[in-house]
C-alpha cells in the first residue's frame, strides 16, 4: 500500500489516487473510469427538433439546445458538453455543503421531529479544461444532470434533464440554455423597507467588527409539505433538490461577496398533518415560519430558509427580513429573531421551473437577509443601478450582484460576530477523537474529512502523525503537514 508522506510545513498539490477510498458517509467512493463521456451535437434531426419544441413550450424559454449524455451520468471522467459550435471539457469533483453536524429531521407522528438517514451526497464542483476562472457547479440526481456553467467571458450556461419537464422521456436527454433565452414573467419580491428588523438600531449584535474574508454561514432548511410533493413525496429527493439550489447559491456568494454556506439542518414535512405552515399570503407564511422556529425548533443556525411548494398569491414568490444575518431579537411577528426567508421555488404553474430562476429566488431571499435591498425600487443606496443583477425586484435568471450591492452585503457580513472562515483550508489533527468541524481548534480527526470539505485547490493542514487510512482523491487539493512529518495510509 502506498504510504503518502508530507514534511514539515511543505505543501504539495495533490492530483492523484492513493489506495483505496476510506469508508465515509462523505466520499464517493465508487471507482468507475474511463473515457470522457460522449455527447451529441444539437444536430439537425426532426425528432430533436420536435424535442427541442416540446421542452420550449413547457417551460418559457424561447430557445434551447437539446444534448444527449450518457445515463446514468458518469462523474468519474470529463463531461463533453456541446454548447453553441464549441464542446466543453468538464470535470467535476464531490463538493459538501453539509455541515459537520448535518441533520435531516422528518415528523416523529406524535408532533415532533426524529432523525432521518441523510441520503448520499449529489452535488458537485467543476472545472472548465482551458478557461482556468469558469466555474460549474452540478447536481447528479437519478444519474441526471443539473448544471451551472459560468464561462470565463461571463457567460452563464445551464443544463437541465428533459425529464424534468417532460414525462415521456428518457434520461440521456437533456437541454441548455442561457438565462437570456427565458420569456421574462410577472413573477416579483414582496420585501419593501417595512421587512427591516425592527427596532433598526439593534440590527448590529455586540462585539467587534469581523475580520474581512470568507464567512461560512451556517443555514437551516425547512421544506413544506407542498415542496415535499413536488418532489416526488421522496425526503431524499427533497434533500438533494435543496442542496442543488444551494450549491449554485453558494458559487455565486463565494465568488462574488466572499461567503459560503454549510447545511446544519433540513426539515422535511412529509404530511400535510405535521406541517405547521398554512398560509399562501408571503407575509403571513414568513410570520408563522419565523414564529415556528423561534419556538420549536433548535436547529443552529446563522439564517434558515423554508423551500415552499405552496402557490403564493399575487405574483410574490418569496419573501424576507432586511439585515438580519446573527442579529438579535426584533420586535416583529412574535418576537425574537429574524433571520428567516422563504421561497416559491417552482413557482411557474403550469410551466416548469427553470434552474436558473429558482437559484436567483433563493440568492435574492439570502440577499435580503445581507441587508441588500431590490435595486430597482427607490429609496436605498443601490436605487438605480443600471446592473442591477439578483437583486432586482423581478425574476430574470441573473447571477450576479451589482457592484452597489455588493459592497452593502460585504459591510453587512463584516459585523456579524456570529460566522466562521469558510473550509479552506481546513485543519486535521488524528488527536482530537471527535468529530470535530474542521477548525484550527476544533479539527477534523481524519485526512478524509478534511479532503472532502475543502474546495478544489484548498488546502487541508495536518497535524504530524500517521493517519492509517487510505483516500481516494478526487480533486486537487493542497496537504500540508504541520509541526512534523506526516503519514497518510495504511
Amino acid at each position: 500500500m502506498t504510504k503518502l508522506r508530507v514534511s514539515r510545513d511543505i505543501a504539495c498539490l495533490v492530483l492523484l489516487v492513493i489506495g483505496v477510498p476510506a469508508a465515509s458517509a462523505l466520499q464517493d467512493a465508487s471507482s468507475k473510469g474511463g473515457a470522457p463521456i460522449p455527447a451529441n451535437d444539437a444536430i439537425a434531426d426532426p425528432a430533436v427538433d420536435a424535442l427541442a419544441a416540446r421542452i420550449v413550450a413547457a417551460t418559457r424559454l424561447e430557445n434551447v439546445q437539446v444534448v444527449a449524455l450518457d445515463a446514468p451520468i458518469n462523474t468519474q471522467a470529463p463531461l463533453e458538453i456541446p454548447l453553441d459550435g464549441r464542446t466543453l471539457s468538464i470535470a467535476l469533483y464531490p463538493h459538501s455543503l453539509r455541515s459537520p453536524d448535518f441533520e435531516v429531521l422528518v415528523p416523529d407522528g406524535n408532533g415532533g421531529l426524529t432523525p432521518y438517514a441523510a441520503p448520499p451526497i449529489t452535488t458537485y464542483r467543476g472545472v472548465v479544461a482551458g478557461q482556468p476562472t469558469a466555474q460549474a457547479t452540478a447536481s447528479v440526481i437519478d444519474g441526471e444532470l443539473h448544471m451551472m456553467i459560468r464561462l470565463s467571458e461571463g457567460d452563464t450556461w445551464y443544463v437541465e434533464p428533459a425529464a424534468e419537464v417532460l414525462d415521456d422521456v428518457t434520461a440521456e436527454w437533456h437541454f441548455a440554455y442561457r438565462a437570456d433565452d427565458i420569456t421574462p414573467s410577472d413573477a416579483s419580491c414582496g420585501v419593501d423597507e417595512t421587512m427591516r428588523g425592527v427596532p433598526i438600531v439593534e440590527n448590529e449584535p455586540s462585539g467587534g467588527l469581523r475580520g474581512v474574508g470568507l464567512g461560512r454561514t451556517e443555514i437551516g432548511f425547512d421544506a413544506d409539505f407542498e415542496f415535499f410533493t413536488q418532489n416526488g413525496s421522496s425526503v431524499d429527493a427533497t434533500v438533494a433538490d435543496v442542496e442543488m439550489i444551494l450549491n449554485n447559491v453558494s458559487l455565486i456568494y463565494q465568488g462574488e461577496v466572499g461567503i459560503c454556506y454549510a447545511i446544519t439542518t433540513i426539515i422535511v414535512r412529509t404530511s400535510a398533518a405535521a406541517d405547521p405552515y398554512s398560509s399562501t399570503d408571503a407575509s403571513t407564511l414568513l410570520c408563522e415560519f419565523t414564529d415556528h422556529w423561534n419556538h420549536f425548533v433548535t436547529a443552529g443556525r446563522d439564517v434558515a430558509h423554508l423551500m415552499t411548494g405552496k402557490e403564493l398569491n399575487g405574483s410574490t414568490i418569496g419573501v424576507a427580513w432586511l439585515g438580519v444575518v446573527c442579529g438579535p431579537s426584533f420586535s416583529n411577528c412574535s418576537g425574537g429573531p429574524l433571520d428567516y426567508g422563504l421561497s416559491e421555488s417552482r413557482f411557474d404553474h403550469p410551466f416548469s421551473t427553470p434552474l436558473a430562476e429558482r437559484i436567483q429566488i433563493t440568492a435574492h431571499g439570502l440577499g435580503h437577509n445581507w441587508n441588500a435591498e431590490n435595486c430597482d425600487q427607490a429609496g436605498n443606496s443601490c436605487s438605480g443601478v443600471s446592473d442591477c443583477g439578483i437583486m432586482r425586484s423581478f425574476i430574470t435568471g441573473a447571477t450576479s450582484f451589482s457592484s452597489c450591492v455588493r459592497g452593502v452585503i460585504a459591510a453587512h457580513r463584516d459585523t456579524r460576530t456570529c460566522l466562521e472562515d469558510c473550509f479552506n483550508p481546513t485543519y486535521v489533527d488524528f488527536r482530537t477523537g471527535a468529530a470535530g468541524n474542521g477548525s484550527p481548534g476544533d479539527p477534523f480527526p481524519t485526512v478524509g474529512l478534511g479532503v472532502v470539505y475543502v474546495p478544489v485547490g484548498g488546502t487541508v493542514i495536518v497535524a504530524s502523525g500517521t493517519y492509517p487510512e487510505n483516500l481516494l482523491l478526487r480533486k486537487p487539493v493542497r496537504i500540508q503537514g504541520s509541526g512534523g512529518s506526516v503519514i497518510i495510509g495504511n
